[in-house]
Protein backbone atom coordinates (compact mmCIF):
# COMPACT_ATOMS: atom_id res chain seq x y z
CA UNK A 1 0.00 0.00 0.00
CA UNK A 2 1.43 3.40 -0.97
CA UNK A 3 2.30 6.06 1.58
CA UNK A 4 -0.15 8.85 2.41
CA UNK A 5 1.68 12.15 2.04
CA UNK A 6 0.55 14.58 4.73
CA UNK A 7 1.19 18.30 5.17
CA UNK A 8 0.45 20.28 8.35
CA UNK A 9 -0.51 23.96 8.45
CA UNK A 10 -0.73 25.09 12.07
CA UNK A 11 0.57 28.18 13.85
CA UNK A 12 1.54 26.35 17.05
CA UNK A 13 4.77 24.37 17.26
CA UNK A 14 3.40 22.12 20.00
CA UNK A 15 0.33 21.20 17.92
CA UNK A 16 2.43 20.37 14.87
CA UNK A 17 4.72 18.21 16.97
CA UNK A 18 1.74 16.52 18.60
CA UNK A 19 0.20 15.70 15.24
CA UNK A 20 3.49 14.35 13.92
CA UNK A 21 3.74 12.14 17.00
CA UNK A 22 0.22 10.79 16.37
CA UNK A 23 0.93 10.22 12.67
CA UNK A 24 4.14 8.35 13.53
CA UNK A 25 1.94 5.57 14.92
CA UNK A 26 0.75 4.72 11.42
CA UNK A 27 3.59 3.67 9.11
CA UNK A 28 1.51 4.54 6.06
CA UNK A 29 1.38 8.25 7.00
CA UNK A 30 4.36 10.37 5.97
CA UNK A 31 4.57 14.02 7.01
CA UNK A 32 6.33 15.64 4.05
CA UNK A 33 6.02 19.29 5.06
CA UNK A 34 4.66 21.76 7.55
CA UNK A 35 4.20 25.49 7.96
CA UNK A 36 3.25 27.94 10.70
CA UNK A 37 2.24 30.90 8.53
CA UNK A 38 -0.31 31.32 5.77
CA UNK A 39 2.22 32.85 3.42
CA UNK A 40 4.09 29.53 3.35
CA UNK A 41 1.07 27.40 2.41
CA UNK A 42 1.59 27.68 -1.39
CA UNK A 43 5.08 26.20 -0.94
CA UNK A 44 3.65 23.41 1.22
CA UNK A 45 1.07 22.59 -1.45
CA UNK A 46 3.88 21.85 -3.92
CA UNK A 47 4.78 18.73 -1.91
CA UNK A 48 2.25 16.59 -3.81
CA UNK A 49 0.10 16.16 -0.70
CA UNK A 50 -2.58 13.53 -0.28
CA UNK A 51 -3.91 15.32 2.81
CA UNK A 52 -3.44 18.85 4.15
CA UNK A 53 -4.20 19.04 7.87
CA UNK A 54 -5.26 22.65 8.41
CA UNK A 55 -5.82 24.71 11.56
CA UNK A 56 -6.78 28.37 11.17
CA UNK A 57 -7.62 29.01 14.84
CA UNK A 58 -4.89 31.67 15.04
CA UNK A 59 -5.94 34.15 12.36
CA UNK A 60 -2.87 36.37 12.76
CA UNK A 61 -0.82 33.53 11.27
CA UNK A 62 -3.16 31.22 9.35
CA UNK A 63 -6.60 32.55 8.48
CA UNK A 64 -9.90 31.46 6.99
CA UNK A 65 -8.82 33.33 3.85
CA UNK A 66 -5.75 31.09 3.68
CA UNK A 67 -8.09 28.09 3.74
CA UNK A 68 -10.07 29.51 0.83
CA UNK A 69 -6.79 30.15 -0.99
CA UNK A 70 -5.96 26.45 -0.78
CA UNK A 71 -9.03 25.59 -2.83
CA UNK A 72 -8.13 28.17 -5.48
CA UNK A 73 -4.47 27.15 -5.73
CA UNK A 74 -4.88 23.38 -5.27
CA UNK A 75 -8.54 22.42 -5.79
CA UNK A 76 -7.72 18.70 -5.83
CA UNK A 77 -6.02 18.76 -2.41
CA UNK A 78 -7.92 16.85 0.26
CA UNK A 79 -8.23 19.16 3.27
CA UNK A 80 -8.82 18.01 6.84
CA UNK A 81 -9.54 20.90 9.22
CA UNK A 82 -8.81 20.59 12.94
CA UNK A 83 -10.32 23.34 15.06
CA UNK A 84 -10.68 24.22 18.72
CA UNK A 85 -13.89 26.07 17.88
CA UNK A 86 -16.97 23.85 17.63
CA UNK A 87 -19.74 26.44 17.94
CA UNK A 88 -22.52 26.15 15.36
CA UNK A 89 -21.57 29.32 13.48
CA UNK A 90 -17.93 28.31 13.04
CA UNK A 91 -18.71 24.69 12.13
CA UNK A 92 -21.28 25.70 9.51
CA UNK A 93 -18.86 28.24 8.08
CA UNK A 94 -16.18 25.60 7.68
CA UNK A 95 -18.32 22.82 6.22
CA UNK A 96 -19.61 25.16 3.52
CA UNK A 97 -16.07 25.03 2.14
CA UNK A 98 -15.00 22.07 -0.04
CA UNK A 99 -13.16 20.35 2.82
CA UNK A 100 -13.11 16.59 3.23
CA UNK A 101 -13.12 16.41 7.01
CA UNK A 102 -13.49 18.38 10.21
CA UNK A 103 -12.23 17.41 13.67
CA UNK A 104 -12.33 19.10 17.03
CA UNK A 105 -9.15 19.30 19.10
CA UNK A 106 -10.84 17.05 21.63
CA UNK A 107 -10.55 14.07 19.26
CA UNK A 108 -8.73 10.92 20.25
CA UNK A 109 -5.70 9.57 18.43
CA UNK A 110 -7.89 6.90 16.81
CA UNK A 111 -10.31 9.49 15.44
CA UNK A 112 -7.47 11.60 14.04
CA UNK A 113 -5.85 8.65 12.30
CA UNK A 114 -9.20 7.44 10.94
CA UNK A 115 -9.90 10.95 9.66
CA UNK A 116 -6.58 11.24 7.81
CA UNK A 117 -6.99 7.83 6.19
CA UNK A 118 -10.58 8.58 5.15
CA UNK A 119 -9.62 12.03 3.84
CA UNK A 120 -6.80 10.55 1.77
CA UNK A 121 -9.40 8.35 0.03
CA UNK A 122 -11.56 11.39 -0.69
CA UNK A 123 -14.21 10.38 1.85
CA UNK A 124 -16.00 12.84 4.10
CA UNK A 125 -15.15 12.51 7.78
CA UNK A 126 -16.64 14.53 10.63
CA UNK A 127 -15.78 13.51 14.17
CA UNK A 128 -18.62 12.72 16.56
CA UNK A 129 -18.43 16.14 18.23
CA UNK A 130 -18.77 17.92 14.89
CA UNK A 131 -21.58 15.62 13.77
CA UNK A 132 -23.47 16.46 16.96
CA UNK A 133 -23.17 20.18 16.17
CA UNK A 134 -24.21 19.71 12.54
CA UNK A 135 -27.14 17.44 13.46
CA UNK A 136 -28.43 19.91 16.03
CA UNK A 137 -28.19 22.85 13.63
CA UNK A 138 -29.92 20.95 10.80
CA UNK A 139 -32.56 19.20 12.91
CA UNK A 140 -35.35 21.70 12.34
CA UNK A 141 -34.74 21.71 8.59
CA UNK A 142 -35.37 17.99 7.99
CA UNK A 143 -38.49 17.42 5.93
CA UNK A 144 -41.23 14.90 6.67
CA UNK A 145 -41.41 13.46 3.17
CA UNK A 146 -39.50 10.48 1.85
CA UNK A 147 -38.01 12.03 -1.24
CA UNK A 148 -34.63 10.49 -1.98
CA UNK A 149 -31.63 12.12 -0.33
CA UNK A 150 -28.23 12.15 -1.99
CA UNK A 151 -25.80 9.81 -0.27
CA UNK A 152 -22.26 9.04 -1.36
CA UNK A 153 -21.60 5.64 -2.91
CA UNK A 154 -19.82 4.59 0.27
CA UNK A 155 -22.80 5.66 2.40
CA UNK A 156 -25.15 3.66 0.17
CA UNK A 157 -22.89 0.65 0.64
CA UNK A 158 -23.07 1.10 4.42
CA UNK A 159 -26.88 1.26 4.22
CA UNK A 160 -26.96 -1.94 2.18
CA UNK A 161 -24.90 -3.82 4.77
CA UNK A 162 -26.97 -2.43 7.66
CA UNK A 163 -30.13 -3.56 5.87
CA UNK A 164 -28.62 -7.07 5.71
CA UNK A 165 -28.44 -7.04 9.51
CA UNK A 166 -24.65 -6.74 9.79
CA UNK A 167 -23.12 -5.19 12.90
CA UNK A 168 -20.77 -2.20 12.71
CA UNK A 169 -17.80 -4.52 13.23
CA UNK A 170 -18.95 -6.80 10.40
CA UNK A 171 -19.52 -3.83 8.07
CA UNK A 172 -16.06 -2.49 8.97
CA UNK A 173 -14.53 -5.86 8.08
CA UNK A 174 -16.40 -6.02 4.77
CA UNK A 175 -15.33 -2.48 3.77
CA UNK A 176 -11.80 -2.65 5.22
CA UNK A 177 -12.50 0.35 7.45
CA UNK A 178 -12.42 0.93 11.20
CA UNK A 179 -15.51 0.46 13.36
CA UNK A 180 -15.28 4.14 14.27
CA UNK A 181 -15.41 5.14 10.60
CA UNK A 182 -18.49 2.96 10.05
CA UNK A 183 -20.19 4.50 13.10
CA UNK A 184 -19.36 7.95 11.76
CA UNK A 185 -20.86 7.07 8.37
CA UNK A 186 -23.95 5.66 10.12
CA UNK A 187 -24.42 8.81 12.16
CA UNK A 188 -23.98 10.99 9.09
CA UNK A 189 -26.52 8.87 7.15
CA UNK A 190 -29.05 9.18 9.97
CA UNK A 191 -28.56 12.94 9.95
CA UNK A 192 -28.96 13.23 6.16
CA UNK A 193 -32.09 11.08 6.07
CA UNK A 194 -33.66 12.40 9.27
CA UNK A 195 -34.03 8.96 10.84
CA UNK A 196 -33.27 7.87 14.39
CA UNK A 197 -33.00 4.09 14.27
CA UNK A 198 -31.88 1.21 12.08
CA UNK A 199 -35.52 0.21 11.55
CA UNK A 200 -36.40 3.70 10.29
CA UNK A 201 -33.32 3.66 8.06
CA UNK A 202 -34.25 0.35 6.43
CA UNK A 203 -37.88 1.46 5.99
CA UNK A 204 -36.74 4.70 4.34
CA UNK A 205 -34.28 2.90 2.07
CA UNK A 206 -36.92 0.42 0.89
CA UNK A 207 -39.58 3.09 0.38
CA UNK A 208 -37.31 5.28 -1.73
CA UNK A 209 -35.66 2.38 -3.58
CA UNK A 210 -32.31 3.43 -2.13
CA UNK A 211 -31.46 -0.26 -1.86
Amino acid sequence: MSDIRVGIADAHFVVREGLKYVFSHDKQLKVVGECSDGKDIPKLLKENLDVLVFDYDHADYISFEDLQKVFRVAPDTHVLVISAHTDTTTVNRIIRQPIKGLLSKECSEAEILDAVRATAKGDKFYCNRILDVVTESKKDGVGDDCSPTVLSQREVEVVEYIAQGLTAAEVADKMCLSVHTINTHRKNIFKKLGVNSTTELVRYALKTALI
